[in-house]
């Protein structure tokens, strides 16, 4: 039987067929008979053996191949992010990358350190997180040909972005719109005027960029600072220098990912489209069929806390008591939720099959009574 030795590459599966027979035989055609007639004969048996193992491989490798071929149809993106396993604040990155096709591979700031651009080399795009520690990348992925989606302010002078005299990097004030300067820009996703990109303001990667930079949106109180521009290939950076590769800055400071609303999503997703120069994913939005059966009732409850640690766990016991699991779930938050919420145990009864029936309100009883909505 052949051996087969497979590797995972950074863009590609690779696989090497490989038959202990062959390599025998080979050897041994290498050591034939002195005498010369007689290592023709065995020449010429061993090449029919060869050629016999080797129309056996080629009909083994048919199942084998199908794989390797099916992932190299899937694009890889290299998120390079603080530590591994990813901060909390890149979740957000890995969940966007993965709903839209990609394999994501982590890869620590430190590899970029000790390995330069070949920590990256192959990727079909590379994501570099505000996570990052900017001294562990500085310049070490500037001349890398893959197409470099940048999250990081202090990274947009070591990758010639800006200048690196004065200030030419920096953060915006607390901000939820971007403000277009190009609505036809592939970046911004159709969106024009000042959109919301966040549900909350939070200060934005800026830089003073130069060279033959694309601007796309700038600050909304700061028209001197790109907050998501791009070079192409070949484009003359702010040094004078040509970029190796396309290159995107984006505006997503590090608490943006967390806060960031479906428009801003739809702009991330623009970029990687862009800079991969592979479609975006639809931004239709999603049909979801009546939950209301043909027959029958639906069973829902708003179940309290109790003595569970949670109400997820309360609900958990309450369906153990009853033998049957609830098909609704009745959720109550305050609106300020909407903005601080990652709404986690909801998540969690959806996962399970519960649908979901919040209740808003504007505080609690107390608060009501001491005047707080007013």
């Amino acid at each position: 039987m052949p051996a087969v030795s497979a590797s995972d590459g950074p863009a590609r599966r690779r696989a090497t067929i490989c038959s202990t027979n062959v390599c025998s035989s080979s050897s041994a055609v290498v050591g034939v008979s002195k005498n010369r007639s007689v290592g023709r004969r065995r020449a010429v048996s061993m090449a029919v053996v060869v050629l016999a193992v080797l129309a056996l491989v080629a009909t083994l490798l048919g199942p084998i191949s199908q794989p390797a071929a099916d992932a190299a149809a899937t694009p890889q993106v290299a998120l390079v992010t603080r530590t591994v396993p990813a901060p909390g604040s890149d979740a957000e990155y890995i969940e966007r990358l993965t709903d839209a096709g990609w394999d994501v591979t982590l890869v620590d700031d430190d590899d970029i350190r000790d390995e330069g651009r070949s920590a990256v080399a192959g990727f079909d795009l590379v994501v570099v997180s505000s996570s990052v520690f900017p001294d562990r990348i500085q310049w070490r992925l500037r001349a890398a040909p893959e197409p470099i989606i940048v999250a990081e302010h202090q990274l947009f002078r070591q990758f010639q972005f800006t200048s690196t005299s004065g200030s030419p990097i920096g953060l915006t004030s607390a901000s939820r719109k971007l403000a277009i300067v190009d609505p036809n820009s592939p970046l911004v996703a159709g969106l024009s005027g000042e959109p919301l990109v966040a549900v909350k303001a939070k200060p934005m990667n800026y830089g003073r960029v130069g060279g033959e930079v694309h601007v796309a949106a700038v600050a909304k109180d700061g028209a001197d600072q790109a907050v998501l521009f791009s070079f192409d290939t070949g484009d003359r950076l702010a040094s004078g220098q040509l970029a190796a590769g396309r290159r995107v800055g984006l505006y997503m400071s590090k608490s943006l990912p967390g806060l960031s609303n479906g428009e801003g999503w739809q702009v991330f997703q623009a970029a990687v489209a862009w800079a991969s120069g592979r479609e975006a994913p639809s931004t239709a939005p999603t049909e979801f069929p009546p939950i209301a059966p043909s027959s029958g009732t639906l069973l829902g409850a708003n179940v309290s806390k109790g003595s569970s640690n949670t109400r997820y766990e309360a609900v958990q016991r309450f369906e153990g008591q009853i033998d049957r699991q609830l098909s609704i779930i009745n959720r109550f938050h305050e609106f300020s939720a909407g903005l601080t919420s990652s709404f986690f145990w909801d998540r969690q009864h959806v996962e399970d099959g519960r649908t979901l029936m919040i209740s808003w309100r504007a505080t609690d009883n107390a608060g009501s009574t001491s005047g707080q909505p007013d």
